[in-house]
């Protein structure tokens, strides 16, 4: 998928952006990647909002940037720019506000008024202000939905609690891999007394079968699965109960002894040969004997 495919999330829609100068950029950056068209307003010359009185009829001007386009001066002391600034709110989709004002720059009177001028269309007010930029008041109308830092911190607290579970999920099955590995290495030093048992085992097979075909002579390629089925399931039987007693003493004390016993009772004659890649894998697969090489 292309990038421009991945960034039409907020296509249509309007942001205005009251946040201050030291984080409104990286927010409208954001925004306009997923597509909207964003409309910052930041104080003059950069300073933070304060000393307001009450709503917008504060003593402050504003400047309006517009994707960085030329902006235009809003001078909320006069009625005119007031009235202009609640026009540029209402057509906002969605409205970030964070402008350092000592009281709420949005009453519920102001959402009464945006709601009817834009015939019911929804608004969001990310409210990322302390104190609040927007009076709690508004999130009782049907049709503005207001989000503060309460709002935030609930879901990235949600998010870390998500985050800490998965992190328990992977710390148990990391153990789980950790004891099998270790479970595996314990029993690498068995495993070559296994494969010389294994070994001993299917040359007395290989024989046998060899000494039987001479006897019945030519046999049938069903004939031949048969015998084959038969043996592999005799020798898998008689070899089930010694290798898994030698699996489970791998990890006691007493499996020298064990392994030096196997080896004097079945003949296994010379030194245990190095356990290959293959070979540490047997013990994780059924008690079937070696096949011979051809």
């Amino acid at each position: 998928m292309s990038g421009s495919q991945q960034t039409r999330a907020l296509d249509g829609i309007v942001v205005l952006d009251l946040g201050q100068v030291y984080n409104g950029p990286y927010a409208a950056a954001l925004l306009r990647g997923l597509g909207a068209t964003v409309v910052k307003v930041e104080p003059l010359g950069g300073e933070l909002i304060r000393g307001r009185t009450e709503g917008v009829d504060g003593n402050h001007s504003f400047n309006l940037v517009n994707a960085g386009k030329r902006g235009i001066s809003v001078d909320l002391k006069s009625p005119r720019g007031c009235a202009l600034f609640l026009q540029l709110v209402e057509q906002a989709d969605i409205v970030i506000t964070s402008t350092g004002a000592p009281v709420a720059i949005f009453r519920r009177e102001h959402g009464e008024m945006f709601l009817s001028r834009r015939k019911n269309r929804p608004m969001f007010f990310i409210d990322i202000a302390v104190p609040r930029d927007v009076d709690p008041e508004m999130n009782k109308l049907d049709g503005i939905f207001v989000y503060d830092i309460d709002d935030l911190q609930g879901a990235v607290s949600s998010h870390v609690a998500g985050r800490k579970k998965e992190a328990a999920q992977a710390e148990i099955i990391i153990d789980l891999e950790v004891e099998r590995f270790e479970a595996r290495l314990q029993t690498l030093h068995v495993v070559p007394t296994i494969v010389s048992l294994q070994d001993y085992v299917e040359t007395i097979r290989q024989a046998e079968l060899d000494r039987l075909r001479g006897r019945l002579g030519q046999l049938s390629p069903d004939q031949e699965s048969a015998l084959e089925a038969l043996t592999h399931g005799i020798v898998n039987k008689i070899l089930h109960t010694p290798i898994s007693r030698l699996k489970t003493a791998a990890a006691g004390p007493e499996v020298t002894t064990l392994v030096d016993a196997f080896r004097k009772l079945f003949d296994l004659q010379g030194e245990p040969r190095a356990a290959s890649s293959e070979d540490e894998n047997l013990k994780d697969k059924d008690c079937q004997p070696r096949r011979r090489s051809e």
